[in-house]
């Protein structure tokens, strides 16, 4: 199709998630990232204070950077960073969506 290429993930829960597979900041390709259930890897918390919710991705391309990597989540798409880090803007977004 004409639209964006996307990363597709089952979840624990057996729930398909998708995300643009580009990440916003440098393009790398969420496909190619790790997933971690953010209830084990305690990492839930945006730049607003706001927890992230369900499972999250990281961008293969920043898993060294970015106080250990830039993570989408994959209930809304948002992004979050683990610790402080000057290079991190909080507004990097991308799609999610539940494959039915």
């Amino acid at each position: 199709g004409d639209g964006p290429d996307l990363a597709v993930f089952r979840t624990a829960k057996g729930d398909l998630r998708a995300v643009g597979d580009a990440c916003p900041h440098g393009k790398g390709s969420l496909a190619d990232g790790d997933i971690e259930d953010l209830v084990d890897c305690h990492a839930g918390t945006r730049a607003d204070g706001s927890k992230v919710p369900g499972m999250c991705v990281r961008c293969p391309r920043h898993r060294p950077k970015m106080a250990g990597g830039l993570w989408f989540s994959l209930e809304d798409g948002r992004s979050f960073v683990r610790g402080p880090t000057q290079h991190y803007d909080p507004m990097l977004q991308t799609t999610a969506h539940l494959v039915e």
